[in-house]
C-alpha cells in the first residue's frame, strides 16, 4: 500500500519513481472514468494523459485538501467532459450514448428467461449509456468505482445531497432497465406507502438511514412483495456495477502512454 503523504512529497521533489508509482496506482480508475464518458479508448487515453500532465504541473501547489486520487479524478473528469463537449459541437451530435447503447442492444429476453452474468453486464452497459451524464457519473463513481459519497461529490463538483439524489434516481432507472422485476407497488403497508419506501431505497442499501426510519422501511418491505423485489433488484444492480471494475487500461496502451508522458517530462526538463 502506497503511503500517499510520502508519495506526494516525493512527487514534489521530482522523484521519477514516484511518478511511476502514481501512474500505476491510478491509471486504471482514471481510464475507466474517461472511457465511461467518451466511449472511445483513444480519447479516454488522451484524457488520462492530460490528467497526469496536470499532476506534474500542479503537484508543487498540492495542499492535500483532498486525496490525490480524488484530485486526479476531478482533472480526468473535466478533461473527458471537455472532449465530449467538443465532439458534440463539432460533429453536431446530441450524445454518444445512443451509439453506445446500440452496441450493447439486447433484443429482449422474455420475462421467464434467466439471464446469465454476461447478458446482465451487457444490459447494464446499455442502460448506463441511456442515462443523462449527471446520473450516469453519480452511479459510475459510487457503484462502479466504489468512491464514497463525499469523494464522488467532490469529483463532480456538487454537494453530497445532490450526489445522493442523482445516485438514487440512477439506481432505480437502471434497475428497471436491466431486470425483469416488476415496478414498485402503490399500496400502504406497516404505516408507510410504497412511494415513501422506494424513496429511501438507496439510503437503506447504503446503511445511512436513521435507526427508526430503517425499521419502518424494513417493516414495510416485509409486508410488501413489490417493494421487497424493488430492494433486492436494486441491490443486485449495485452489485453488478462493481463487476465493471475489471476494466483496466490495456497493457499496450499503458506502456505507450507512460512512454509519451516520460518524453513530455524530459522535453520540459530540457527547456527549463
Amino acid at each position: 500500500m502506497v503511503d500517499e503523504r510520502s508519495l506526494i512529497q516525493r512527487l514534489q521533489r521530482g522523484d521519477p519513481s514516484a511518478f511511476r508509482e502514481a501512474f500505476e496506482q491510478h491509471k486504471d480508475r482514471l481510464y475507466r472514468l474517461a472511457l465511461n464518458l467518451l466511449h472511445d479508448p483513444d480519447e479516454a487515453e488522451d484524457a488520462v494523459q492530460e490528467a497526469f500532465i496536470s499532476l506534474t504541473r500542479g503537484i508543487a501547489d498540492f495542499e492535500g485538501r483532498s486525496q490525490l486520487g480524488t484530485w486526479l479524478y476531478r482533472v480526468t473528469y473535466n478533461a473527458a467532459l471537455q472532449r465530449l463537449r467538443r465532439a458534440r459541437t463539432t460533429q453536431g451530435i446530441v450524445s454518444d450514448d445512443s451509439a453506445a447503447a446500440e452496441r450493447f442492444k439486447d433484443p429482449g429476453a422474455g420475462p421467464e428467461e434467466r439471464l446469465d452474468a454476461a447478458e446482465l453486464r451487457r444490459r447494464l452497459d446499455a442502460a448506463m449509456a441511456t442515462l443523462p451524464d449527471s446520473l450516469r457519473m453519480a452511479f459510475f463513481l459510487r457503484d462502479v468505482e466504489g468512491l464514497s459519497t463525499l469523494e464522488a461529490a467532490e469529483t463532480l463538483g456538487v454537494t453530497e445531497t445532490a450526489l445522493k439524489v442523482r445516485l438514487h434516481r440512477a439506481r432505480l432507472a437502471l434497475r428497471e432497465q436491466i431486470t425483469d422485476a416488476p415496478l414498485p407497488g402503490t399500496t400502504t403497508a406497516a404505516g408507510m406507502s410504497c412511494e415513501e419506501a422506494v424513496s429511501h431505497v438507496s439510503d437503506y442499501l447504503d446503511g445511512t438511514l436513521a435507526d427508526d426510519m430503517r425499521a419502518r422501511v424494513e417493516a414495510h418491505v416485509e409486508r410488501c412483495e413489490h417493494c421487497r423485489i424493488t430492494v433486492d433488484s436494486t441491490r443486485d444492480t449495485v452489485a453488478l456495477a462493481g463487476e465493471r471494475r475489471a476494466v483496466v487500461l490495456p497493457a499496450p496502451r499503458s506502456t505507450r502512454l507512460f512512454s509519451r508522458l516520460q518524453a513530455i517530462l524530459a522535453a520540459r526538463a530540457s527547456e527549463a
